[in-house]
């Protein structure tokens, strides 16, 4: 599969989504697919079904209110998945794309500010947009989503971030179970001073041991910490803060994979040097 990116263009302000052909970059949309430009575009995401299909989510201004909207790449034009907007009621904010792999279903999760940034989960049925679950039952955040899905049983769990307030900020994890979302051991873990309220957080699991892992990082020291699931209880993998003990710490950007062995890979930038510099790690 030839590797895609997409971006903000800070010059024009419209989205651009590119794909490489072996020899360049190339452009695969016009600059009016995803909306006019200006600033209520941003936030952009895509993934693949596993026939290789692109969709990309996007804050769309072309909605009367900016609202999330997804859409599909045929090949040759962009089309809209579902009506455009997922809920023309809403103000949306920060959507998190993911196909399902198991059923190719798309899956997107996002912040509804017009409900006081309440996290929302829906699954796109052929026609519509469906909430899952009781959309009331997720709690109001203010941080990032991730989300992802259980390899047993192909149901959705969402990792989140929190600041609770001034002086805390946690990290909890939440999973469907066909009925309603329940939390993966004890709500609000890892609390800590907050020192960015977009603290990042990133939940995958581990293809061997089907256990989920959740990146993030420490909203005092700005460090990486990744943390596993045992069954009861949210652990330490490996050291803690490990991004400061290789002289790489206050990580900026961050992202985790793992290998079709069970070998975790994570790559994040350092923002205490001017250069940002990134590194990238593995665990034994």
């Amino acid at each position: 599969m030839q590797p895609y990116v997409t971006y903000i263009d800070n010059v024009t302000q419209h989205m651009i989504v590119e794909q490489y052909n072996g020899v360049i970059w190339v452009q695969i949309n016009n600059d009016t697919d995803f909306g006019s430009g200006g600033s209520g575009l941003n936030a952009p995401q895509i993934d693949f079904d596993n026939t290789g299909k692109l969709y990309i989510a996007f804050d769309d201004s072309n909605t009367s209110d900016i609202t999330t909207s997804i859409k599909k790449y045929d090949g040759e034009s962009w089309n809209y998945l579902g009506m455009p907007g997922l809920n023309e009621s809403s103000y949306t904010s920060n959507p998190v794309l993911k196909i399902n792999p198991n059923n190719n279903i798309p899956y997107i999760a996002f912040y509804n500010l017009n409900s006081s940034s309440r996290i929302e989960v829906m699954q796109f049925d052929g026609i519509n947009w469906q909430y899952v679950g009781n959309h009331d039952s997720i709690p109001k955040s203010n941080g990032s989503i991730s989300l992802t899905f259980d390899p047993t049983d192909n149901q959705p769990i969402i990792a989140y971030t929190n600041i609770l307030s001034a002086s805390v900020a946690t990290v909890s994890v939440l999973q469907y179970n066909s009925t309603n979302w329940v939390y993966v051991g004890a709500q609000n873990f890892n609390s800590s001073s907050p020192s960015n309220q977009t603290a990042q957080v990133q939940i995958e699991f581990n293809p061997i041991s089907h256990q989920p892992y959740v990146l993030f990082q420490d909203f005092g020291s700005y460090n990486t910490i990744v943390k596993y699931f045992d069954g009861t209880n949210w652990l330490t993998f490996g050291e803690a803060d490990f991004s400061a003990l290789y002289s790489l710490p206050d990580t900026g950007w961050f992202g985790m994979h793992f290998g079709n062995d069970g070998r975790l890979y994570v790559a994040f930038t350092s923002r205490s040097n001017s250069i940002e510099p990134i590194g990238v790690m593995s665990y034994k």
